[in-house]
């Protein structure tokens, strides 16, 4: 290190050191001029940080004998057979959610037909299909 690197070095030491005491002044008068509610707030919520870990409640309890487990490993067992047996199966849509193929098709018609000019916004587009 050259002493100019040296000097630089010792001075930003020197002002990060006045910065971090100021801070703390800054830090020490603010609290000490804290206007009444405050202090009452404070007072009010002593204690209240962090529960105690201790007083959380464990794991849930779960059936951990041979039987349940053995069911579990049957039920499983059997989605996995039904899946190979016909990977490609159509699996039951709990939204109804329409095909967006179709859709997609119904639109250009509507299009074509010069029944809108822009696509309905979905929400109104979700309205019409509850309707039919």
């Amino acid at each position: 290190m050259n002493k100019t690197q040296l000097v630089t070095c010792a001075l930003a030491m020197f002002a990060g050191s006045g910065c971090a005491t100021n801070i703390r002044d800054q830090v020490s008068s603010a609290f000490a001029t804290a206007p009444d509610w405050f202090n009452a707030r404070a007072e009010e919520v002593k204690g209240e940080g962090y529960p105690d870990l201790r007083d959380a409640p464990g794991p849930p309890l779960i059936d951990t004998d041979d039987e349940s487990w053995s069911a579990e490993v049957e039920k499983l067992n059997a989605a996995a057979e039904s899946i190979r047996s016909d990977p490609k199966a159509e699996l039951a849509d709990p939204l109804n959610r329409e095909d967006p193929a179709l859709w997609a098709k119904r639109m250009r018609a509507r299009v074509e037909q010069g029944a809108v000019s822009e696509p309905a916004p979905p929400e109104e587009e979700a309205d019409a299909s509850m309707r039919q």
